[in-house]
């Protein structure tokens, strides 16, 4: 069987992270997997006889935003797909803060004894974290959230509008990131020592989405019209990454501030990170052809031209070798017979899986009840975000597995109070 490290090197290669061998981000990985397989099975669809539908689509979860103007009480519901259902940590919700407080102080007194140099009746503190229900954080995000200054379609005018999310379609397999990695009030990337006890069984049909409802009045179709497309800046990307935000969110601050500067991006960042879908890829269908493009490397594409092939026969061959020159160049050769028919077939085989999981998802073909069961979880060992290590339990046959690196072993204790992201499997 494959060592974890290998299969981490063979799903990284020719990533800008992935490929080296510093700390990266376990929920960054797991979408860059799901992207790899994305990618892999769409260039092999076409040699199916049975299309068996695509991985990927096992996890994608719909969140529904219901927006309402305050002034017009019309309303407006937009849909999204996903595959992560991020939960931040409400700390204000924790159940022992009085005996935490007092924790803290003690140990604040015993550092101040420990300079003076007093080592005399210093007494053990027995540590305590922060124990936060996780229904509380649950009702955090699904709460109803107020927006100021927002200008209303139908009277013209500034005033407010709530917005709330729910989950109109629920997966097949329910990925659920605990925001354990926030910022401090100096804005430093620090990670939260809470314990969130989250259910082996999570119940979330109380929080479907079911569209506009009987006496609805739905906002103008023109306030729902989308923006023009926005490529983020590469540099104001990166100065916000090295302020230790996450590149997704760096790049949401780009697009939404319209790219007007670092500074402009921060403010951005620091009223919009708690947003349910901050840390999540751009994923706007007008901007995909171009994000694509940017993704081939120039160079490579140059270098097939040399061969004698063409600039768009080049992109399409780095397209369906997950942008590997050498696989490019015999993925090309072993086509010169009829290259444009099967660079054809490719893209039509790219359409029909699309319109395919556009169906399925009006369709609601893989949708079901919102009854999940816990069926493993990755927790982060250590008190930083830029160190540390991951560890998985998964649960086998009702017992669960402790896998680390190359160790595995039963175990029957799994922390499922000190997770970071767990997957838990619909109960149909």
């Amino acid at each position: 069987r494959p060592r974890p490290r290998m299969f981490k090197n063979l799903i990284g290669r020719n990533h800008p992270e992935f490929s080296t061998g510093g700390q990266q981000d376990a929920m960054e990985f797991y979408q860059h997997l799901l992207d790899q397989i994305f990618k892999a099975e769409r260039v092999g669809s076409s040699r199916w006889n049975e299309d068996p539908g695509l991985t990927s689509d096992l996890f994608k979860l719909e969140l529904e935003e219901r927006l309402e103007d305050t002034q017009s009480k019309q309303v407006q519901y937009r849909k999204r797909s996903d595959n992560v259902l991020p939960i931040f940590i409400t700390t204000d919700a924790a159940v022992n803060k009085e005996v935490f407080e007092e924790y803290e102080m003690r140990k604040l007194k015993r550092a101040k004894k420990l300079e003076t140099g007093a080592t005399e009746d210093q007494e053990e503190l027995e540590p305590v974290q922060l124990q936060v229900p996780f229904e509380a954080c649950l009702k955090h995000f699904f709460r109803e959230r107020e927006i100021a200054d927002f200008t209303s379609p139908v009277t013209k005018e500034k005033g407010t509008a709530l917005t709330s999310l729910r989950i109109s379609r629920f997966p097949k397999y329910l990925v659920v990131q605990m925001m354990r990695f926030q910022f401090a009030e100096d804005w430093t990337p620090v990670k939260l020592d809470v314990l969130v006890e989250t259910p082996e069984r999570l119940e979330l049909e109380q929080y479907r989405g079911a569209g506009i409802q009987e006496g609805e009045l739905a906002l103008p179709e023109t306030a729902a019209s989308a923006p023009p497309t926005i490529v983020p800046d590469a540099a104001i990307v990166a100065q916000l990454t090295e302020m230790g935000f996450s590149e997704n969110g760096a790049k949401r601050a780009a697009v939404a501030t319209k790219n007007a500067g670092t500074e402009e991006g921060m403010n951005w960042v620091l009223e919009h990170m708690n947003d349910a879908d901050f840390n999540n890829p751009i994923v706007e269908q007008a901007t995909l052809e171009a994000t694509f493009k940017q993704a081939i490397n120039q160079e490579h594409v140059s270098n097939l031209e040399a061969m004698g092939f063409t600039a768009m026969q080049a992109e399409a061959a780095l397209g369906a070798t997950d942008g590997n020159i050498e696989r490019a160049a015999d993925w090309l050769f072993s086509r010169m017979d009829n290259l444009d028919q099967a660079i054809a077939e490719m893209k039509n085989s790219d359409q029909q899986a699309q319109e395919q999981s556009a169906e399925e998802h009006a369709n609601g073909l893989l949708d079901g009840k919102g009854s999940y069961e816990l069926v493993g979880l990755i927790s982060h060992i250590g008190k930083h975000t830029q160190v540390g290590h991951y560890v998985a339990h998964v649960k086998k046959s009702g017992k669960w597995i402790l896998y680390n690196d190359d160790h595995v072993a039963v175990t029957r204790s799994p922390p499922r109070d000190l997770g970071y992201l767990y997957m838990y499997r619909r109960v149909d």
